[in-house]
């Protein structure tokens, strides 16, 4: 990746990973705060469930600034595209809008559409897609909303 990329690209970012198998969350963490992208200083956390998701988000002091959901996930309520719906509806009348992204190896073209009728702004399939076009789609994402560098100046 070039570092020109990382010039333009949100710093200090918080992201949620939720999903059930710690070896995705390894991935995850691997491609998002890893690498090249070490010097962005992203914070991953992590969930199991939708449930623990929500929890995190109502006791993360500010939120977080991405979310990565597997899509293929049973929560308690439902898919996790349910879960998309409590955060957008908590988000309502705020000016932060979380950057939420549905992640699953097996979905068809309804299933994404589902998704991002949802709430959801992206989709990757799995296995997670390269460092670089992560920070490609959340930096766009991010620039599109006007996103205060609230976390810290780019790099």
């Amino acid at each position: 990746m070039k570092r020109r990329r990382l010039l333009l690209s949100p710093m200090g970012l918080r992201v949620l990973v939720v999903d059930a198998i710690q070896i995705n969350q390894k991935m995850m963490a691997r491609r998002l705060a890893g690498g090249e992208l070490k010097e962005l200083k992203w914070k991953v956390e992590f969930a199991n469930t939708g449930e623990e998701a929500m929890q995190r988000l109502e006791g993360a002091g500010g939120g977080f600034d991405v979310i990565v959901m597997d899509e293929n996930m049973q929560s308690a309520d439902g898919v996790l595209t349910d879960t998309t719906k409590l955060i957008r509806s908590s988000e309502e009348g705020g000016e932060e809008r979380t950057i939420i992204v549905g992640l699953s190896g097996n979905c068809t073209d309804e299933d994404k559409e589902a998704m991002l009728r949802s709430g959801q702004d992206l989709f990757w399939e799995k296995p997670a897609p390269k460092s670089e076009r992560m920070l490609r789609d959340v930096a766009r994402l991010w620039a599109e909303r006007g996103k205060k560098r609230k976390r810290g100046p780019t790099v």
